[in-house]
């Protein structure tokens, strides 16, 4: 009896120490899971207790590692059968697989990866239109690119490809945005083997609008209360707004859209619109309105095709223009259009009449700009080519 209770307890301590032994190869394994073959420039590593050291070649990096990389540096590393490279100002953090937290990481299951650039501008800010183009010497990739915040809201990205290794994003911010950290992601692969990806964190610049007032005649009361027709008018708008042409029918800035041009009312300008001296309604302006009397020619600011021409309840008779790459110019309130849908019209073509049609005060010029979902400024398309 005592003998067979010896060997159990030999073969539990067996166990245990064939456990023990396990336990450690597999951490082991698990902290050389990486290994360092190339450096650049200064680079330093974070482990998990905080101390800081500098990996040299041939060095072991363990998991729950930090690792910072300085400008115009570059370290590279292998494990798990596939190679990674960390570039300048980027900072990776070691879990399961590398973990990107800002700047440039490339993996591949061979020792070559994508080369991908980018830069965009202007600076982004509310009701601001941002271009980000990429390029790449590798020319059978796949690019796809959203914006990212802390709190996890994530929205996908327009990129089109405009030949010879050169990619664009147009989008902008709501004037109502939130002005708080942003993450631009950017993602290039090439089948399964190669993959490069890019988070650029950035905080949205807060720009102030002026405030303003505009009274609205009894007669139109009716057409600010909710009704079904307004809704499929507003679920058809978003529609045609979501489909464009994958061409950029646009080559130089925009021009504005009517002759001796005297803006009345910017776009962000936050107005309270009253009737019979009540206020009715607050909302941020998002076009640009124009002096312009009845009948006033409304011309095309940039080549494209008309996709929607038609009277909406709201923006009364109201004319689309498809600039391509998810670029719109919309204006509101005409007293007549002179084109159809489906037309290609060049800038400077007379399009359209201006009048006061829909909610307005008066006969004026309405130019909205949507862009991937969202109103922006279309002044600054005058300023500069995007």
């Amino acid at each position: 009896m005592m003998r067979s209770k010896f060997r159990i307890q030999q073969l539990y301590r067996s166990l245990f120490f064939l456990s023990l032994v396990f336990c450690i190869t597999v951490q082991q394994a698990r902290a050389e899971r990486f290994t360092v073959y190339d450096i650049v420039g200064r680079t330093k590593i974070l482990d998990a207790s905080g101390q800081s050291s500098v990996p040299r070649v041939g060095s072991h990096i363990e998991d729950q590692t930090h690792i910072r990389v300085y400008r115009d540096s570059s370290i590279s590393f292998k494990g798990e059968g596939r190679y990674y490279r960390v570039y300048g100002s980027s900072l990776v953090q070691l879990l399961d697989e590398p973990l990107l937290v800002y700047g440039k990481l490339s993996s591949s299951t061979v020792d070559e990866f994508i080369d991908l650039h980018f830069y965009f501008h202007p600076t982004p800010a509310q009701g601001r239109t941002m271009k980000v183009v990429m390029q790449s010497k590798d020319r059978d990739i796949e690019v796809h690119s959203s914006l990212l915040t802390d709190e996890g809201n994530e929205r996908p990205l327009s990129v089109y490809s405009l030949g010879d290794g050169h990619y664009r994003v147009l989008s902008g911010f709501d004037c109502e945005a939130p002005p708080i950290r942003y993450k631009l992601h950017i993602e290039a692969t090439r089948d399964s083997a190669h993959h490069t990806q890019i988070v650029y964190p950035f905080f949205l610049k807060e720009t102030l609008y002026p405030t303003g007032k505009v009274v609205l005649p009894p007669a139109q009361d009716a057409l600010l209360k909710p009704s079904e027709v307004k809704r499929r008018q507003s679920e058809k708008l978003f529609e045609i707004l979501s489909t464009s042409s994958e061409q950029s029918l646009w080559e130089s800035a925009f021009i504005h859209p009517i002759g001796d041009p005297e803006v009345i009312s910017a776009f962000g300008k936050k107005r309270t619109y009253y009737m019979e001296g009540k206020p009715v309604r607050v909302r941020h302006h998002r076009g640009v309105d124009y002096r312009a009397p009845r009948g006033t020619p409304v011309i095309a600011p940039a080549g494209g095709i008309v996709v929607f021409a038609a009277e909406r309840v709201t923006t009364g008779n109201t004319l689309v223009i498809d600039h391509g790459h998810k670029v719109f110019s919309l204006f509101f309130h005409l007293d007549s259009i002179t084109v159809k849908k489906g037309v290609r019209v060049a800038p400077g073509d007379k399009v359209a009449e201006a009048g006061s049609t829909g909610i307005a005060a008066g006969s004026h010029l309405h130019w909205g700009l949507w862009i991937d979902g969202t109103y922006v400024d279309p002044l600054d398309w005058l300023r500069r080519k995007f």
